[in-house]
């Protein structure tokens, strides 16, 4: 892959190593899990990423003992990256239709990604998605699922 696919991925993946405050990783230790998924970048590298990072991200860095330790805001929502408007009115609409069919453990592991979809339409000013997911429906054929 090229370059640019290369930096998006590192980006996502160290978002998942980053923990939220009031845990803190360690630059090297971001770098060895980095390592461990198949980048071999340098420590250098990851500093500017992270560096980068925090001009678009809540991203919190404090320093001690000679070495950056790096950390998620608590307030910071992952679900809600690369959300966009038809991906989230896709989510509300199957939300609602797969409620009934899925196992509730399965619909309460995606909540919050339902929930990020609907606050994003939410948020959206007029527009001819707004209010969408209220004037339709997806009404199942009547035949539903009887537990085991």
């Amino acid at each position: 892959m090229g370059a640019k696919h290369d930096t998006l991925f590192r980006t996502l993946a160290m978002l998942q190593i980053i923990p939220k405050e009031p845990r803190y990783k360690a630059t090297s230790t971001i770098h060895a899990a980095l390592e461990e998924k198949g980048f071999n970048i340098s420590l250098r590298t990851i500093e500017r990423d992270l560096n980068s990072m925090t001009a678009h991200l809540p991203l919190l860095c404090i320093e001690g003992d000679g070495e950056h330790r790096w950390s998620l805001s608590a307030s910071f929502n992952g679900t809600k990256l690369g959300l966009d408007t038809p991906t989230a009115l896709t989510l509300v609409l199957a939300h609602e239709y797969l409620s009934g069919l899925l196992p509730q453990i399965a619909v309460d592991q995606i909540s919050s990604q339902f929930k990020a979809a609907q606050q994003y339409l939410n948020a959206l000013p007029s527009n001819h998605y707004s209010g969408w997911a209220n004037r339709v429906k997806a009404i199942p054929n009547g035949k539903t699922l009887i537990p085991a």
